[in-house]
């Protein structure tokens, strides 16, 4: 019998002890009748015993404690447990994408430099080739193909040296032209699209699109003709006036070799049809004797063959652009551009 056994009788006793035999019991134990006697010693051993177990059975279950509800264990049989999610772990943050270069800007804000352009001075512009410039007021685009001296002037700038494509927004009727100004006069623009030569040996402008008017520093306006080169200075012809009279009615069958040609190539090129453009292209170019617009309509073209032909045809295109045009002249521009395409560079040691 172990020890928590004892303990429990010992406390059944002390109860025993504790409960009062009701009086007419206890008379019938001590003083029993003689209809009991007679029935002998057995049947009040008998009776003694009923009485201790059922006494027995009534202490045990009043001391018995209670049986208590747990409810939470009651809650927690009627609500299953939902097994926890896993964490999902968080979205990846995308990388930022940075922001373009900003432009340079010269002469307080109005000029805008493509990001890389190579220039030195602040109101004369020394610009490298391959760089364009963005006047804000009047708007003018100008492509510096060629190393250029530039600064402003009144309602434009004034071109001092150089090889530049300058492109004007049309000008409405009633507003005043834009002016570029060149070393012998003013261009006026309307609009749209010319190439300036002003070099010791060679100066003129070419009208590609649109109408422009050269004013000499001395002398009457001339009007520009498509296709046709304005000279002015000692470039001019010894004969007759400082730039070509208009063709007459009879000499126009025949439009201009540009006539509405950068126009098609540009709605071409916008809707990628690349070697439809090249097609317009070099028939263009079989019309141009100017070689100054022969260079700007070939790198052209070489931006439209980089969309469509194999890089080693590329690669070939643009050295030979390099060799026909750059003939001691700086070819940054196109040497950069044959390093982003992965091209073999020409041997230094035999320039173009």
């Amino acid at each position: 019998m172990d020890e928590r056994t004892r303990e429990e009788l010992a406390a059944i006793d002390r109860q025993l002890e504790e409960v009062r035999i009701p009086p007419e019991l206890e008379q019938r134990i001590l003083h029993p009748s003689a209809r009991e006697l007679s029935r002998g010693p057995m049947v009040l051993v008998g009776m003694a015993l009923a009485v201790l177990v059922g006494l027995a059975w009534w202490v045990g279950r009043s001391t018995r404690p209670s049986p208590t509800i747990d409810d939470s264990a009651s809650v927690a049989e009627a609500e299953p447990t939902v097994p926890a999610q896993p964490e999902l772990a968080p979205a990846p943050t995308p990388a930022p994408v940075p922001a373009p270069p900003s432009p340079q800007l010269r002469w307080s804000g109005a000029l805008a430099l493509a990001p890389g352009c190579e220039t030195t001075g602040t109101t004369d512009l020394e610009v490298r080739a391959g760089c364009r410039l963005t006047l804000a007021d009047p708007r003018m685009e100008i492509d510096v193909l060629d190393a250029s001296k530039v600064r402003p002037a009144e309602r434009g700038v004034l071109v001092e040296r150089g090889l530049v494509l300058v492109s004007v927004d049309p000008i409405e009727s009633g507003k005043a032209p834009v002016r570029v100004e060149v070393t012998g006069g003013t261009i006026e623009v309307t609009g749209t699209r010319f190439l300036i030569v002003q070099n010791p040996d060679t100066r003129y402008v070419h009208l590609l699109e649109g109408s422009i008017s050269f004013i000499p520093t001395e002398g009457p306006a001339t009007e520009a003709v498509l296709g046709v080169p304005l000279h002015w200075g000692h470039d001019a012809p010894s004969s007759g006036p400082a730039s070509p009279k208009r063709p007459s009615s009879a000499a126009t069958t025949s439009p201009p070799p540009l006539d509405g040609v950068l126009d098609e190539i540009a709605a071409l090129r916008r809707r990628q049809h690349y070697r439809e453009a090249v097609n317009v292209l070099r028939r263009a170019r079989s019309r141009v004797d100017d070689p100054a617009v022969q260079e700007v309509l070939s790198f052209e073209e070489g931006t439209l063959r980089e969309h469509y032909r194999p890089a080693a045809s590329v690669c070939s295109y643009w050295r030979g652009h390099l060799t026909r045009f750059f003939a001691g002249r700086d070819a940054t521009p196109i040497v950069r551009r044959l390093e982003r395409l992965d091209c073999p560079l020409p041997d230094p040691s035999n320039p173009p």
